[in-house]
């Protein structure tokens, strides 16, 4: 939601009109395939819009191929069409870079500058800046532009074929094939790091990858508030060492069926920040007699502000009565402000939770995730009656890690929910997860299909369903997915429009409804066309605060926005009275 304060002055707030350009924002609606055509009409392709920039139109074709081609070869039409979605487009002629060389015969009589489109059948087709095209016998080109075009297609040939290869790969991850059996997955212990110490040997999960699908334990509160600890705290710790700091932070975390006292000190009482951890791993609140951790990294900026990040540290659980073995770390943010100090600490899983899942003949690996960070693996995620998703624990299956299609919470085809009910491959499965984790149950369900699409390139979206619970599912353009029959419930999505260009939304309490019913393709309500809500609130008698929110066709609002990577510019504002004078002018701002 963007804000604008106390700028919007109005004394007759009834009688005026706001205008709004959202720059770029827009461009987010209109990724939809077209057919486009060079100036000369004899270039046309079926392709969607994703970027503009150094005079160039990127588009993308229905093989999920890129192509640049430069403004000025477009017709007028497309031309126009490239100015609304991305206004200051301008028709420079193209720049004579890699694509654009200098062409030679055999006999010097022909001498011409244009790009290479093809070549096929001894014939060399070629691409003037001004869109005409020609074709010239390949024998009839000098030596060296026979051999440039000989090496240009090889390489053409070669990107194709791995392009191809990546899709069935990134396919194969997405939808494991084979079917699902009963069966007990026996799930091992890994560690988050290669760290030395303890079990290290026994595998390694890519840290930076699983912890941003985490949610970790947080202790916040002023250094004012928390001279003592507070009463959570009072009331579980037996004993105190003796504190370098006049002023140490103190809090309980909880892990499996008990809550462990810790506190954050400094070796010097001037210190900026804590750079030692007293954690009480066996939880019989006896701080006094604990070995102290020293930090792993401190760092300061200025007097005012520190981060400190511990080692790992193991520790035994309690988890419905059995001895567990876990790992955490902990980080802590320290900011002194003009009247106070603020601590944030933050505890994160160390380890997570490994086995192998039999599809038929196949075996892929299966990871489980503790996204709470409190020490259990058999958090379901579940709905309040609010209608509010509170996200439990999370399956990695067959995680390609290489590219970290794991790193966003909304995007991954490899991602399952903890739950009644998860899908595998092509296969939903009623799933039982230990409490620590180390065993997971696997039952396929014998369910009856319908399919749903969606218009957008890719996207990823959360459904809930009273019967399954919640699952993930994702697709491209125009692709029927295969889900159960029943009433469903969108809660939120992200779309990916390539090159940066991406929108996630939630539906709040606005829950989008779908009904699939067998054999049918139900429609997915959501993306495109996005729209610029402005709401305005009186603040006293002579202001008014004017909010922005981005909608979809669904009435889902959006939380993020990144086109090219980065966020649209800030959309202006007009404020016009009933003569349609302006009486005020802005920029709302993010957040």
């Amino acid at each position: 939601m963007s804000r604008v304060g106390e700028g919007a002055i109005v004394k007759h707030f009834s009688a005026l009109f706001v205008v709004l350009a959202v720059v770029q924002v827009v461009t987010l609606s209109d990724a939809v395939a077209r057919m486009w055509t060079s100036s000369n009409g004899r270039f046309q392709v079926e392709a969607e819009l994703v970027d503009f920039k150094d005079g160039k139109v990127r588009l993308k074709k229905q093989d999920d191929s890129v192509v640049d081609v430069p403004l000025a070869l477009l017709g007028a039409k497309d031309r126009e069409y490239v100015r609304r979605q991305y206004p200051g487009a301008t028709e420079d002629e193209p720049r004579l870079d890699a694509e654009y060389r200098k062409w030679k015969s055999r006999d010097g009589k022909f001498n011409e500058t244009a790009a290479l489109v093809d070549s096929a059948d001894g014939t060399v087709q070629l691409r003037r800046s001004d869109g005409s095209e020609l074709d010239i016998e390949k024998k009839r080109l000098s030596a060296a532009d026979q051999r440039w075009v000989d090496n240009e297609m090889r390489r053409r040939r070669k990107g194709d074929k791995e392009s191809n290869s990546e899709s069935a790969s990134e396919k194969d991850s997405q939808e494991a094939g084979g079917q699902v059996g009963d069966q007990k997955i026996t799930m091992k212990l890994v560690w988050l790091n290669a760290a030395k110490g303890k079990g290290r040997g026994q595998g390694v999960v890519p840290g930076d990858a699983i912890l941003r699908l985490v949610s970790p334990q947080r202790v916040v509160a002023s250094v004012s508030k928390n001279k003592a600890g507070d009463r959570e705290f009072q009331q579980s710790v037996k004993s105190e060492p003796q504190y370098s700091m006049a002023t140490p932070f103190r809090g309980v975390a909880r892990l499996g069926d008990r809550k462990y006292c810790f506190a954050l000190d400094a070796t010097d009482a001037r210190a900026a920040g804590y750079n030692r951890l007293y954690f009480d791993v066996d939880g019989d609140g006896d701080l006094a007699h604990v070995k102290p951790i020293a930090a792993k990294n401190l760092e300061t900026r200025g007097s005012d502000f520190s981060q400190t990040e511990f080692p790992s540290v193991d520790i035994t659980l309690n988890v419905d009565g059995n001895r567990v073995e876990y790992a955490f770390f902990m980080t802590a943010l320290w900011h002194k402000s003009a009247n106070d100090a603020f601590t944030c600490v933050s505890l994160y899983p160390a380890v997570a939770r490994e086995g192998m899942l039999t599809e038929g003949a196949k075996r892929t690996r299966l990871w489980l995730i503790d996204r709470n960070s409190n020490g259990r693996f058999n958090d379901a995620t579940s709905i309040r009656t609010s209608g509010e998703l509170i996200e439990g624990d999370v399956f990695l299956v067959h995680p390609n890690v290489r590219k970290m299609i794991s790193s966003n919470m909304t995007a991954g085809f490899d991602r399952q929910y903890v739950g009644r009910t998860a899908c595998f491959g092509r296969n939903v499965c009623q799933t039982e997860v230990s409490p620590a984790g180390d065993l997971v149950a696997i039952t396929p369900k014998e369910v009856e299909y319908g399919e749903v699409r969606n218009a957008a390139a890719n996207f990823r979206a959360v459904l809930f369903s009273e019967d399954y619970g919640v699952f993930w599912i994702g697709g491209a353009r125009g692709r029927k997915i295969s889900v159960p029959v029943g009433d469903w419930k969108v809660f939120r999505y992200m779309l990916d429009g390539g090159s940066g260009t991406v929108v996630a939304a939630t539906f709040d309490n606005k829950t989008s409804m779908v009904t699939v019913r067998k054999s049918e393709t139900s429609p997915l309500v959501l993306g495109a066309p996005f729209q610029a809500q402005v709401h305005a609130m009186r603040a006293g008698t002579n202001k008014v605060y004017l909010a922005l929110t981005v909608v979809g066709v669904g009435g889902e609002r959006c939380t993020n926005i990144r086109v090219n990577g980065k966020r649209p510019l800030r959309p202006r504002f007009v404020i016009k009275d009933e003569n349609g004078k302006a009486v005020q002018r802005g920029l709302f701002e993010y957040g």
